[in-house]
């Protein structure tokens, strides 16, 4: 692929310490996006320093304290779109994450690809069609009693 070819296509950062599912990952979003990929907090660190990408996708479950990585991240780009990758998202927890970091999609494993790659061109196109993301964010927006 060219610089110019690499330009033209959005730029994500997948973050997935699980090997196989990673390199899975990269196959399906290689071809749509320009793809950098990592296991390591450490080297993701350094990926969004060199430049920052699209979309930051980040699996929390195999990842030492995720959610400080996220809040550090966030104080370095206030706007960029992060897609979590889980086995499990409470709604409590889900309501957390978007008040204290804002600007984020979320995945349960196992997922289909192509419902990934839906959910990876939505956050990148800077909104979310999923229903439960629209209700907590509502919900977020309720004055508290």
């Amino acid at each position: 692929m060219t610089q110019d070819a690499a330009r033209q296509k959005p730029s994500v950062i997948l973050c997935e310490a699980y090997s196989s599912l990673r390199e899975g990952l990269e196959l399906g979003l290689s071809e749509p996006y320009h793809l950098r990929s990592t296991g390591r907090i450490a080297e993701l660190l350094t990926l969004l320093e060199a430049t920052p990408p699209a979309l930051l996708i980040l699996d929390v479950d195999h990842q030492p304290a995720p959610y400080q990585v996220l809040v550090n991240i966030r104080s370095r780009s206030p706007l960029l779109p992060v897609l979590l990758l889980s086995r499990e998202f409470t709604l409590e927890q889900q309501k957390d994450t978007i008040k204290r970091i804002g600007n984020v999609g979320f995945i349960t494993k196992p997922f289909d690809l192509p419902v990934f790659l839906e959910k990876v061109q939505t956050l990148i196109q800077g909104y979310s069609t999923s229903p439960i993301r629209r209700r907590i964010v509502r919900l977020l927006r309720q004055p508290s009693a």
